[in-house]
């Protein structure tokens, strides 16, 4: 019975759909195609995407020089306990 209820309503959105659609193509369709003909006469846009590999891994350390006044400074992370206020 589930199934059959679950039928009709998918034909009942769908008849729906087709409703509004069959009210909207004439509105629709012509701006479809004006966007459509601008697209003939104007050029293609291409988009060029571009992946940089690194040839070092992540736990390798760059090997330049330290800039000039460059801080050098190491960070360790210490528990604290609940204890100290």
């Amino acid at each position: 019975m589930d199934s059959i209820l679950t039928l009709i309503a998918f034909f009942v959105i769908i008849f729906i759909f087709g409703t509004l659609a069959s009210w909207l193509l004439p509105f629709i369709l012509p701006i479809i195609i004006f966007f459509w003909i601008i697209s003939l006469f104007t050029g293609r846009r291409h988009v060029h995407v571009h992946t940089y590999r690194s040839t070092q891994s992540q736990n390798e350390q760059p090997k330049s020089t330290p800039k000039h006044g460059a801080i050098d400074v190491e960070y360790t992370e210490h528990e604290e306990d609940g204890d100290n206020q």
